[in-house]
């Protein structure tokens, strides 16, 4: 049975948008509604990302240590080599990639737009897959709508169907639709050969997996909560109105922080599903564009950011289990003590209140994967995704991270 959509959706925060992002949301909710999309196309089915085959494995190692999930196997073709993890079917899996053919990269000219991200070319968060009840009738009511697609590693066979669009402009991420009409989850990289493992690097994921369990980790970190896309200030309407048309999501709010020059936009799945069923999609935004900032005269975090890494993924945060009755500590303290112990960095500590509704930190920036993490534990079903004070250190707690690592484009030999 189809869940009720959720429509009239209830709008948040304090950040006005303009008479143009207003007048083509409802457009967009009225065409989407109107042809079927909506419902056709369900929750958030895995993400990607690709990083550099020399640090696959261990970035598989940090997933396994900070996340409650599990590697399941491995796979390869003529193009990449992928392994797939994954918590459970209900929430969305892992597909991390490594590219054989260099040659051929899309990743690596993005990223040698951005001093930062030039050092590691061929690594970037690369997008969402969704499921689809129709895929025949979903991509041709989005190519109807002028969206593009990538011939590359598309899938249609009768155990399975799979498609990508070409990067977002405004973004640079991309969004993929997934069905398997035998009603058995499945993703498409298991279409591949198998890629085996050396039994020693698969045995120090069964021993970090146990080490998880020892810390008393396992249980207490839950699956992806939201993830968290930084862009410019001009793209900002642009990028929820073309995410919104691409995906069966509603504009949540957006919310300024203004002592740090940024705007959190936030847009949810429209089922009301848990967001370890469908995670929400965050875009961060300076509210003035960088070079005005000798007249704004205010910290510019977020497109500091950007000018540096590139439009991409920011940050992946993962839910914290709340408390148990009785429980004298709060799950966020003990897992990120308990992660600390193990040479996990954070940018600063733990954030909010249980009087508030939540806790909320930031891990450093992965050095394997530049993403960083974020935990984040609400208290007594708080509906939030923040408060405006921890956004705020949140967001100058990772322009720091950010500025150790810049020089901005310009600041020496490109070629280097």
């Amino acid at each position: 049975m189809s869940e009720p959509l959720k429509r009239p959706y209830q709008r948040h925060g304090d950040k006005e948008s303009s008479a143009f992002f207003e007048e083509y949301l409802e457009k967009i909710y009225n065409w989407r509604d109107g042809v079927g999309l909506t419902e056709m196309i369900r929750e958030m089915h895995s993400v990607v990302i690709e990083v550099d085959e020399q640090d696959r494995h261990a970035y598989l190692e940090e997933l396994c240590l900070m996340t409650p999930y599990h590697f399941k196997k491995s796979y390869h073709n003529e193009h990449f080599i992928y392994s797939l993890l994954e918590v459970d079917e209900n929430s969305p899996g892992y597909i991390i990639r490594s590219r054989k053919e260099k040659d051929r990269s899309k990743v690596m000219p993005m990223n040698m737009l951005s001093p930062v991200a030039m050092k590691k070319p061929y690594t970037k968060y690369v997008g969402e897959v969704y499921r689809v009840t129709d895929f025949e009738k979903a991509v041709e009511l989005l190519g109807q709508a002028g969206v593009e697609f990538q011939d590359e590693g598309m899938v249609k066979n009768s155990r399975l169907q799979f498609i990508r669009t070409i990067p977002s402009q405004y973004t640079w991420n991309t969004v993929g639709y997934i069905h398997y009409p035998n009603g058995a989850r499945q993703y498409y990289v298991e279409q591949f050969a198998d890629h085996p493992e050396a039994g020693e690097f698969l045995e120090r994921l069964r021993a970090i997996k146990a080490k998880q369990k020892d810390l008393g980790i396992t249980g207490r970190v839950l699956p992806i909560d939201h993830l968290a896309t930084r862009i410019l200030q001009q793209d900002r309407e642009h990028a929820m109105l073309e995410y919104i048309k691409l995906t069966s999501y509603h504009y949540w709010g957006s919310y300024d922080i203004l002592d740090q020059n940024s705007s959190t936009n936030v847009t949810r799945n429209s089922y009301g599903w848990p967001e370890s069923k469908s995670p929400a999609r965050v875009f961060t935004a300076s509210n003035t564009p960088y070079f005005l900032d000798h007249l704004v005269k205010l910290p510019s975090p977020t497109e500091s950011f950007v000018i540096n890494y590139g439009k991409r993924m920011h940050h992946i945060a993962y839910g914290v289990a709340d408390n148990v009755k009785g429980q004298d500590f709060d799950n966020i303290d003990f897992a990120v003590d308990r992660l600390k112990e193990n040479g996990v960095e954070f940018l600063l500590q733990v954030i909010g209140s249980k009087d508030e509704g939540l806790k909320q930190i930031f891990s450093r920036t992965s050095q394997l994967s530049y993403l960083i993490t974020e935990y984040i534990q609400r208290y007594n079903g708080f509906q939030g995704f923040f408060t405006k004070k921890n956004v705020a250190f949140l967001t100058q707690a990772a322009g720091e991270d950010a500025a150790l690592k810049k020089p901005r484009m310009g600041e020496g030999n490109l070629s280097d």
